[in-house]
């Protein structure tokens, strides 16, 4: 007779495991993921702005998914890899956020609203990196012309987007976190110029390869919910984009030019 193979079990299920087996007493003055914590055996931790974010976690885990389930990757330096949620409703998506990483992770709680900035400001290190993603798609045959709809765009949503997408988010987000008061997208014949206007001054600060302009310009178009098709008339447009828990008004304009259309996105 074959001896069945007992898989371990995942966190939700242990953790409920040892959830239905113990007593969780209310104690005046403690939160209530002190008192899980207590209960379970797991610790709290009160300042998440002590520990780093876990690279693969933010590279590999969409934000939407990150925030929905209100649970974030964070690098103990003793312990190592750790997933923090607020209670035991984020165990199920620290198993999926396992199977998917491979690495083993231990469990903290923290209370929701300190996970949340943790979860905005491990992303907005990775929203900056214009020039990475630039460096990666140049050269490269894009599989979409960046036209997919857009409602409310999330600039820290990197995880798994078109590399156009990330590349105009990347732009955006770099143009807020400098201040910039608005953004020029100027097509030349050789190249596509992105300008920031920062205290009243233009800065060049990234050329876009020519082959990536129509690309580029749709997107920005999208964003903006402009018409993709017209390219001989200028156009106007707005958005709202979200940028960690800021949302932030765009303005944009399209003039057509010889060597392509020009648009200004005024922030």
């Amino acid at each position: 007779m074959t001896t069945p193979i007992r898989l371990p079990l995942t966190f939700s299920q242990l953790v409920s495991q040892r959830h239905e087996q113990s007593e969780v007493p209310s104690v005046d003055g403690l939160s209530a993921s002190e008192q899980l914590s207590e209960s379970l055996g797991i610790p709290t931790l009160h300042d998440l702005r002590s520990y780093t974010a876990h690279s693969e976690f933010v590279r590999r885990t969409p934000i939407a998914f990150a925030r929905s389930h209100v649970v974030v990757g964070l690098v103990d330096p003793v312990a190592g890899p750790m997933l923090v949620v607020s209670d035991l409703t984020g165990l199920p998506a620290c198993d999926t956020v396992i199977r998917i990483l491979r690495t083993p992770f231990t469990i903290a709680f923290a209370e929701a609203d300190a996970i949340r900035e943790a979860l905005n400001a491990a992303y907005e290190q990775l929203g900056g990196q214009t020039s990475q993603t630039l460096a990666s798609i140049d050269g490269q045959r894009l599989e979409s012309d960046g036209t997919s709809s857009v409602v409310r765009e999330d600039l820290l949503d990197s995880g798994e987007r078109e590399p156009v997408v990330k590349l105009v988010n990347s732009l955006l987000f770099e143009a807020v976190t400098t201040q910039a008061s608005d953004v020029h997208i100027q097509p030349d014949e050789q190249q596509v110029l992105v300008r920031y206007r920062i205290d009243g001054i233009l800065h060049d600060v990234h050329s876009i390869p020519k082959t990536l302009q129509n690309e580029v310009l749709s997107r920005i178009k999208v964003i903006g919910q402009m018409n993709i098709a017209e390219k001989r008339l200028s156009q106007d447009g707005r958005a709202t984009v979200e940028v960690g828990n800021r949302s932030i008004d765009l303005r944009l304009a399209s003039m057509p030019t010889n060597h392509g259309e020009r648009i200004v996105i005024r922030l």
